[in-house]
């Protein structure tokens, strides 16, 4: 028996399920592959991340990214903050989770998974 399950992304359009092989298909390649076993999907869960920042943290960083990116490029127009804070009180968001509990930090030196810099580059 045969299923095929649709997905949308980029990368995969077409997911073939069987028995004992399954296949992938991709725009310009094709991979094909034998299991050991039956592919089996005994479930599906979700969870909400742990690290919660309101809209307005979430706008304090990305305006301490874009102002330390605008920093180290001189040729660079100055950080249109004005807009980001448009943008962030109209969204209709009042507060994002993520995985990453970087973003509810008001000092760089705090981070854990980015570098310790508003600017984000790698040291």
């Amino acid at each position: 028996m045969s299923k095929t399950i649709g997905l949308d992304s980029s990368l995969l359009q077409d997911v073939s399920i069987k028995t004992n092989h399954f296949s992938v298909s991709h725009p310009k390649q094709s991979y094909k592959a034998v299991a050991h076993h039956p592919t089996l999907l005994l479930g599906i869960g979700t969870a909400v991340p742990t690290h919660v920042a309101t809209q307005e943290q979430a706008c304090s960083f990305m305006g301490k990214v874009l102002s330390a990116s605008a920093d180290n490029d001189a040729s660079a127009a100055p950080p249109p903050v004005g807009l980001l804070k448009r943008i962030y009180a109209h969204s209709g968001i009042e507060k994002r989770h993520s995985v990453i509990g970087d973003y509810t930090k008001c000092d760089a030196a705090d981070f854990t998974f980015f570098p310790k810099s508003w600017s984000l580059n790698p040291v």
